[in-house]
């Protein structure tokens, strides 16, 4: 338990070891779909041609992953090129394009034009990403990490049918002691892989925090495989968050996990 703390108070640095391997790539091909997650079911947020350059960030299934080409947001959600308020990130300049997720309100932003009406073009938030088929882009991804297979052929951001979690009645009988009664919440942010020995504590919720990723809460599965078709992806959790002895983030007991929609 005492590695899993020191996992814990590590976790803040999340951020930099997430772009710490990249690769730079040059895309092969006249307008090459960029999709929103690595299946062809994805929604297309960008096309683009040789010779315009990605900057890769992991690669595997026959996908790479890529750093956003172009983000746009409304402009009456910005004072002071920073946001006042939790807004969605889009791939063009409107509101019927896919959208990436929410940035938090107080997130700095670079403005690199206004388009039309309302909408800013801005430089992407480093963690937003892409994905573009491996044959089409032409990158050295020795050493970059491992991309998995999108579940199923579905992504969290392409499907409409919001999806119900299966915990079991006492989620926390592997835990130390849990203090107090949960609280009922409703979070959101992206479910993210880690490694701990807690037994079922396979995921943290990260949220953006000044342009980097913080835990929201740790996310128990109760042994449930479903949380694994929503991995590296924005979610919405409802469920009781409950403080565990000696834990410096709360743990999240999920009644229901849906994905967040464009």
């Amino acid at each position: 338990m005492r590695k899993f703390i020191a996992l814990v108070s590590a976790f803040p640095l999340l951020a930099a070891t997430l772009a710490a391997a990249e690769a730079e790539g040059v895309i092969k091909g006249t307008r090459v779909n960029v999709r929103l997650a690595p299946t062809t079911s994805a929604a297309i947020v960008a096309r683009l041609s040789t010779p315009e350059k990605v900057t890769v960030t992991r690669a595997g299934n026959g996908w790479v992953e890529i750093k956003a080409p172009a983000a746009y947001l409304s402009s009456r959600y910005v004072k002071d090129n920073r946001t006042t308020t939790a807004v969605n990130l889009r791939a063009g300049a409107g509101t019927s394009f896919p959208s990436y997720g929410r940035i938090a309100a107080g997130t700095t932003i670079k403005v690199l034009e206004k388009s039309s009406g309302e909408w800013l073009k801005i430089v992407p938030p480093d963690h937003v990403r892409a994905y573009v088929s491996a044959s089409l882009v032409q990158a050295d991804t020795s050493a970059l990490p491992k991309l998995e297979a999108a579940a199923g052929g579905a992504t969290a951001a392409t499907s409409g049918t919001p999806q119900t979690s299966f915990v079991e009645a006492n989620p926390f009988k592997d835990l130390p002691t849990v203090a107090g009664s949960g609280r009922e919440v409703t979070v959101s942010g992206m479910l993210y892989p880690i490694k701990s020995e807690a037994p079922n504590v396979k995921f943290a919720l990260l949220r953006v925090s000044g342009n980097k990723y913080v835990i929201d809460h740790f996310v128990h599965t109760g042994g449930s495989k479903r949380f694994d078709e929503f991995a590296n992806k924005q979610v919405r959790l409802i469920g009781a968050s409950y403080q565990v002895q000696d834990w410096k983030n709360r743990v999240l007991k999920v009644r229901r996990i849906t994905p967040i929609r464009n």
